[in-house]
């Protein structure tokens, strides 16, 4: 059998064929065969091989005769394969495939940048998606407007220019704290009304902030972690410890006839924060508008437990039946919606008692839409009673509850749909890629 060897002067360009043998010529040594006897046309320099043995799936080397001299090795499932380096050609299959891969690269890329710009804008949104519920929203219940008028007319008549909201427009708080009327508290009751107000008046809600750091920054204390509040966990992930809180004087040097204070919570640690109904459900809160649903639900839980079917009676409260606070209930409220979790008897009862604590028609104009700080419910009641004061912190809250659709909070799984879908797009063409 005469031994085959092709050089590149005896080929010409047969267009998508790419390089194919002449016939019926004689070059310098080199005997031509006819069509029917010429190899399938993929003649390779060695650095070519092993792509065309695997685009082919065949072993190129280890079949066929070796030629005289190692230039060449015929294939007998494949055809001529030149191993010298001396007479390079081209793979007509090999061609096509090259650029069949190239093109699918370019799906490939061009895919794979659709999902990193659909990914970044879904992480974007879900990171600074305003996810306390207090954003900018369409409208608000009647209920919650008649509650924000009572923040407005309160911030409206402070005579003494603050920019803050009084504890209370009620006379009659403790002597250390002056009058409600005539004390300020930054945290937590401004930065709760500047929370409820931002969705109907953020004008006034952003006044509020700004005045709030301008009393914290006269003492030196406008760095976060100087003034923690348990409230903060309602607009943050709360990354301190749970501790108990003392208030802090930041009444400007001078001034008379009003204080401001702030609380600062700096001292013992609760270990035992499950027996209080409010931090737990705060800390529920925190978790799950920040990605613990396990933790928020375990918290939850034990605040629930506190429930008595008319209120929380806790260790706060002295595990009362006769006396219980509002704010906690608001607490209760926002957090259910928060997990979907509306449907019990005890949030049909707490809601109840919740919307049961707005005043209307009061002795004092300025407590007409306000929320009763605390209130009973006996037994012999079909109702709960109003029983304390309206105040800026516990009507805050109750705006906040009310007000809050069970929708507020961008899930993550939604948003990971569309992106999940199209990896799998990505994952599949480069499959497709592999397996052609």
């Amino acid at each position: 059998m005469q031994p085959w060897h092709w050089s590149l002067a005896e080929y010409h360009w047969k267009g998508s064929n790419g390089f194919e043998p002449r016939l019926g010529k004689e070059r310098a040594g080199t005997r031509l065969g006819t069509r029917a006897s010429q190899p399938r046309g993929c003649v390779r320099h060695d650095a070519g091989a092993a792509r065309c043995a695997r685009i082919h799936g065949k072993d190129l080397k280890g079949k066929g005769d070796v030629l005289k001299g190692g230039t060449a090795t015929r294939s007998a499932n494949h055809g001529l394969m030149d191993h010298s380096g001396l007479y390079p050609g081209i793979c007509p299959k090999a061609r096509r495939k090259s650029i069949a891969e190239r093109r699918n690269w370019r799906k490939v890329f061009t895919a794979t940048c659709l999902v990193s710009v659909l990914a970044f804008t879904a992480a974007f949104g879900v990171l600074c998606a305003d996810r306390s519920g207090a954003g900018d929203r369409a409208s608000i219940s009647s209920q919650a407007l008649d509650a924000v008028n009572y923040l407005v007319q309160n911030y409206n008549n402070d005579t003494r220019q603050t920019g803050l909201i009084h504890e209370s427009p009620d006379t009659g708080s403790p002597p250390q704290y002056n009058d409600q009327n005539m004390t300020y508290w930054v945290y937590n009751d401004n930065f709760l009304a500047s929370l409820a107000l931002k969705a109907s008046n953020p004008g006034m809600a952003a006044n509020i902030s700004r005045n709030m750091t301008h009393y914290l920054d006269l003492k030196g204390i406008a760095d976060p972690s100087k003034h923690l509040s348990f409230f903060m966990a309602l607009t943050e992930p709360f990354m301190w410890d749970w501790r108990a809180s003392r208030p802090f004087n930041l009444t400007p040097d001078g001034e008379a006839g009003y204080k401001i204070f702030t609380e600062v919570h700096d001292q013992g640690v609760f270990s035992d924060y499950k027996l209080y109904a409010d931090i737990a459900l705060l800390k529920a809160i925190n978790e799950s508008l920040w990605g613990d649903p396990v933790k928020a639900n375990d918290n939850y839980s034990a605040a629930e437990a506190l429930w008595d079917g008319h209120g929380f009676s806790d260790k706060g409260n002295g595990y009362a039946h006769d006396n219980y606070q509002t704010y906690k209930v608001a607490l209760y409220i926002y957090e259910s919606k928060l997990l979907g979790k509306v449907d019990s008897v005890n949030y049909t009862n707490a809601t109840k008692a919740l919307t049961l604590m707005q005043i209307h028609g009061g002795v004092v104009p300025e407590t007409n839409g306000g929320f009763s700080t605390w209130y009973s419910w006996p037994d012999s009641s079909p109702d709960p009673l109003a029983r304390g004061s309206t105040n800026v912190e516990t009507t805050s809250l109750a705006i906040l509850a009310l007000d809050l659709p069970t929708t507020v909070i961008p899930e993550f799984g939604p948003n990971l749909v569309p992106i999940i879908l199209m990896l799998a797009t990505v994952i599949l063409i480069s499959r497709k890629r592999q397996m052609v």
